[in-house]
């Protein structure tokens, strides 16, 4: 389907009888008709899982600000940079616990 279709990046879904989460794309257009702006948007996605799975969540976070500054209402961007933020207070207030 990549290398038909371009789909971006979206999120992590656990489904139930599967130990490795799985990936979910969202379908953009076909790769014939993509903007050079559609292709960098899913490369940043893409990025931005890779550094997830590094559990590099500050350069995470930075690089859905990144993208956001292109466009504010992107969603998927928008929600992994609000659950980074989480995870940044979470650890802080772990540390704050020690």
């Amino acid at each position: 389907m990549k290398s038909k279709y371009l789909c971006r990046w979206v999120d992590f879904i656990s489904v139930k009888g599967k130990s490795i989460p799985l990936d979910v794309y969202e379908y953009i257009c076909p790769i014939a008709d993509a903007t050079s702006q559609q292709i960098q948007l899913c490369t940043q996605h893409e990025k931005a899982r890779d550094l997830l799975k590094e559990s590099r969540f500050d350069a995470v976070h930075d690089l859905c600000s990144v993208i956001l500054l292109e466009d504010s209402k992107d969603m998927p961007a928008l929600l992994l940079k609000q659950r980074m933020e989480q995870k940044h207070r979470s650890i802080s207030y772990m540390l704050l616990d020690k």
